[in-house]
This record gives structure tokens, sequence and C-alpha cells, in this order.
């Protein structure tokens, strides 16, 4: 019985590590076009706005990278 139990553990460990080899290979992702981001028109939103405009990102254009829209929540 204890025999039974190593085989399917020794099993699973093998089946484990062959998923995992087999959907560990795929290329880089890479964000075609501008990154979007929806913000509330509350405080929340207010802020993000504010870092975008002020340069709040360091060593990037914001614009370039990212669109920010209003989701109006109520």
């Amino acid at each position: 019985m204890e025999n039974m139990k190593n085989i399917i553990i020794l099993f699973i460990i093998i089946l484990g590590s062959i998923f995992i080899i087999f959907f560990n290979f795929e290329d880089k992702e890479e964000i075609k076009g501008k990154l979007r981001i929806g913000v509330s028109d509350d405080t929340s939103g207010f802020v993000i706005n504010y870092m975008v405009n002020r340069d709040y990102f360091e060593n990037i254009k914001v614009s370039d990278i990212m669109d920010i829209f209003t989701i109006n929540d109520c």
C-alpha cells in the first residue's frame, strides 16, 4: 500500500513538472498601443489626473503610454 502511494505521488510530480515545462516557454508579452486606465470621477480620478498632468512619473512621457478615461459611478 505504501509503495502504491509513492508511485501515485511520483506520477503527480512528474505530470506537474511536464505541465510547468510545457506552459512556461512563452514569448514575452508586449503592450501594443496605449495602456487604458479607467478612473472614477471622484477624488481618486483627480489624483490620477494630477499625477499625469504634473509629470509625476519620472523619465517617461505619460501621454505616450497611457490613455485615461473617466468612469461615471453615480
